[in-house]
């Protein structure tokens, strides 16, 4: 999959003065174009999006059509061609356009964010979230976050 894409970029950078015409030239790029369209069309599938058009991943953070927010658990791809998706502490689930991406607005929103990607890690019996795994949700929830000044 991924060494055909290549060898098309390869073969396109490598295009320069190798033609007789500009017209051939064209024609060639059309050609190399086509292939890495049927490539990525019978290899890819599109991530689901939300009602806002946004990209939905496991762990992001949603509000269902009803205004109930939720963590993506898990996302599945319906075969008439629609996405559901299954949130942590949610019953059921919804389908992906309906849902939009929850923006939290104060502190506690922050760091119930935080908690609950923490809480979602991966865990097998006796895992526990490493130094690595807290680091880098800290690192993303950090600017979310700001310190108040006191006099």
């Amino acid at each position: 999959m991924i060494k055909s894409l290549i060898k098309s970029l390869d073969e396109l950078r490598s295009m320069r003065g190798n033609y007789a015409t500009y017209e051939d030239l064209i024609m060639r790029c059309y050609d190399i174009a086509d292939e890495i369209e049927r490539e990525v069309e019978s290899n890819y599938i599109e991530r689901p999006i939300d009602a806002d058009g946004m990209t939905v991943l496991p762990s992001d953070s949603m509000v269902d059509s009803n205004g109930e927010q939720f963590t993506v658990s898990s996302i599945e791809l319906l075969a008439c061609g629609e996405w559901i998706v299954y949130g942590n502490g949610k019953l059921g689930s919804v389908y992906a356009k309906l849902c939009h991406h929850y923006q939290p607005s104060t502190v506690e929103d922050v760091l119930e964010e935080a908690l609950n990607r923490a809480a979602n890690l991966d865990r097998k019996e006796g895992y526990w979230p490493s130094a690595a795994d807290i680091t880098n949700i800290v690192n993303e929830v950090a600017p979310k976050l700001q310190l108040k000044e006191t006099e």
